[in-house]
């Protein structure tokens, strides 16, 4: 085993112990949770436009898609939230950990506000979850989402409270990197499901 804090050797060739990117097990293992979160959304999203191909009225007569100036405010603020992440990301691989930390703040500014607005939304729908298949889905699939922006959130915090603790610079930055894949799927994902609850439904 070598001593701490020295690389290994071979054949004279010092081999780095610090890995980024592509060559990271970590950078694979989001990259897999992401595809398997594609996988439930998608499945999700295909079984609510399977129910609105087969019914004559979609929502159902007496429901209501949830309002459309709402929901393009709160998506105006994730997609912007994705601007700060990259910033966070691209400063820390400069070793510039105060920009960093910057950025996650506005960054978990701008999801708590998404995360206010969609309760404003739950609370002035005029449907609960039990009311039938397109109110399921609409609170089933929103509030699995909201769930990814407050994980992000607290990935959010641990990073900055990493960050108060040095322990990123310009060659160790893998996990800033990682949260910042994460957050740029929860924003993507997104985009389908505000086009399917309140584009959609309006347009049809």
């Amino acid at each position: 085993m070598p001593a701490m804090g020295i690389s290994p050797t071979i054949r004279g060739h010092e081999l780095s112990t610090r890995v980024s990117g592509e060559k990271a097990p970590s950078y694979w293992g989001v990259i897999s949770l992401i595809a398997t979160e594609a996988a439930l959304f998608g499945s999700l999203i295909f079984g609510y436009y399977y129910l609105a191909s087969s019914s004559p009225h979609w929502p159902p007569l007496g429901l209501h898609p949830p309002d459309i100036y709402h929901g393009a405010i709160g998506t105006c603020l994730l997609f912007t939230s994705s601007i700060p992440m990259y910033f966070a990301d691209v400063s820390i691989r400069r070793g510039k950990t105060l920009q960093m930390m910057i950025g996650l703040s506005i960054t978990m500014l701008l999801a708590a506000f998404f995360l206010g607005i969609e309760l404003t939304d739950y609370a002035a729908s005029d449907f609960g979850p039990q009311e039938n298949a397109y109110a399921s889905l609409f609170f089933t699939i929103t509030g699995i989402h909201a769930l990814h922006v407050f994980v992000g959130i607290l990935l959010m915090s641990a990073l900055m409270l990493r960050g108060w603790l040095n322990h990123f610079n310009a060659h160790r930055h893998q996990a800033v990197e990682n949260v910042s894949l994460y957050w740029h799927f929860v924003g993507a994902v997104w985009a389908v499901i505000f086009s399917s609850f309140w584009i959609f439904p309006r347009v049809i």
